[in-house]
């Protein structure tokens, strides 16, 4: 008597062949399926990178993504001649492929620069805060400059025709709730690489220096993020503008905890009833033998970070001189 096989037929095994052009085409359904979470312009954005922190500029391009055939093959220098802003009819219009055309379009979506510029808050007015700083050392306020809505021309006006006293080395501006334009004009007049806008943009720490021009000066960029403490006080009184990233405070502890981390949301330190929360820094600096200029970035988001005229006066307040100062040095 024969023992029956205990080998699987291979008629039973027998996988049917799928075309490989059906395979590709389940594969290109189903990655399309898989949507991006949708950005929340109110929270600090998701970092790009996973363990380090880049210190040179993200390039915002992926060995995948298409390559501009029309730009590749163009014969004209990827960055143009500085534009001396006398009849050039606006140029900031066109920023920051006015400036730097090697910055495809599909570069400026994925860094956010087209949405700072399209869809920026239209209902805030544009602040830029001063800080003059003279050979001396004197801090200076020369006033701030307003932006408001359907005032570009008068604002790009200003920007380039407004002349420096004599004797400023350093001009420092803050910018309050910048608006596309204003970012395009800033960008235009002082010649910014827009790594400086994307790497803010986006919160990525980096720093890098460029456009060195020996003797003359350069532009140095610093994105950095920290940690900052506040009392609870002061985040109870922010709870309500800054729902959708305190959440969690006002959330009752479990046993098993909630069911999700959130990196961003401020930490509570029962030891001394603080917070700690995500903040940024990120300045620009100008550096020209005839005069230097600081451009600091803040966000414009409902969260508690560093804004522009609280730094703007604590940088004017501790450029005052003090009357102890004066009696030290005159004895």
């Amino acid at each position: 008597m024969s023992t029956p096989s205990t080998t699987p037929s291979k008629d039973l095994l027998k996988i049917p062949a799928v075309d490989a052009e059906v395979l590709s085409l389940r594969s290109f359904r189903s990655a399309g399926s898989r949507k991006e979470p949708k950005h929340d312009k109110n929270r600090v954005p998701h970092p790009s990178h996973r363990h380090a922190s880049p210190s040179a500029p993200w390039p915002w391009v992926d060995l995948d993504d298409e390559v501009d055939r029309e730009q590749l093959e163009c014969p004209l220098p990827p960055i143009p001649p500085l534009c001396d802003h006398k009849d050039c009819g606006g140029c900031w219009k066109g920023y920051p492929q006015s400036r730097f055309p090697n910055w495809t379009k599909r570069q400026v979506i994925k860094s956010k620069i087209y949405s700072a510029i399209r869809d920026y808050p239209k209902d805030r007015v544009c602040v830029c805060h001063r800080v003059d700083v003279d050979s001396n050392g004197f801090f200076t306020n020369p006033g701030p400059i307003i932006a408001r809505p359907g005032e570009d021309d008068k604002v790009w006006d200003q920007l380039i025709h407004e002349d420096r006293p004599e004797g400023i080395r350093v001009r420092a501006l803050f910018l309050e709730n910048i608006s596309g334009p204003v970012l395009q004009m800033l960008g235009a007049k002082y010649n910014i690489e827009p790594f400086f806008w994307s790497s803010s943009l986006n919160w990525i720490p980096s720093r890098f220096q460029e456009e060195i021009q020996p003797g003359i000066g350069d532009h140095i960029t610093i994105t950095l993020t920290f940690l900052r403490s506040m009392s609870d006080h002061d985040a109870i009184q922010l709870n309500a503008s800054f729902s959708k990233s305190t959440d969690t405070l006002a959330k009752p502890p479990t046993l098993l905890g909630t069911q999700t981390i959130d990196p961003h949301s401020p930490l509570r330190l029962h030891s001394n009833g603080r917070l700690l929360v995500l903040d940024l820094l990120a300045v620009h600096l100008i550096r020209n033998v005839n005069g230097s200029t600081i451009l600091s970035f803040h966000p414009s988001l409902d969260l508690p970070t560093t804004k522009a005229d609280f730094l703007h006066e604590r940088i004017r307040f501790a450029g005052m001189p003090f009357p102890w100062l004066y009696k030290e040095c005159s004895r």
